[in-house]
């Protein structure tokens, strides 16, 4: 037997999943050169320390779509971080999401590591989550 989970089933299960990112998600930036693995936890991130730098509730999320591929996703707004000084510098490698400060739901690698080490500096994030791990 092989399982599928149906284009609508997905859905479904994303848009059920949207009040309980609204209630708990929390998008945080890292600065260790690491790849997300499935075994990861928390602890396996070491989260930005820029001046200015805060984690960012995530409150709004869009509807449920489809991709050319079947996947099904759901996303937030651009999120951008913004520098308000020059130190401490930080390496971005990428963001990862939390549930409160205490549990880590997913993460995704950067395609590029970012250096913030200027005042006014910004990072943008457009997170987003989907119900299967995308290599």
């Amino acid at each position: 037997m092989s399982l599928v989970v149906c284009d609508g089933g997905k859905q479904l299960e994303l848009a059920q999943l949207q009040s309980y990112f609204n209630a708990n998600a929390w998008l945080r930036l890292f600065q260790n050169n690491h790849t997300p693995a499935h075994g990861d936890v928390l602890a396996t991130y070491t989260e930005a320390t820029f001046s200015g730098y805060a984690a960012i509730q995530l409150v709004s999320w869009g509807a449920p779509y489809l991709s050319a591929d079947f996947h099904a996703w759901i996303d937030e707004i651009v999120r951008t971080f913004t520098a308000s000084a020059s130190s401490p510098a930080n390496t971005i490698y990428g963001y990862y999401v939390t549930k409160g400060s205490t549990d880590l739901l997913w993460a995704e690698l950067a395609l590029t590591p970012v250096t913030i080490n200027a005042s006014g500096q910004q990072y943008s994030v457009l997170p987003r989550f989907s119900l299967t791990s995308e290599f």
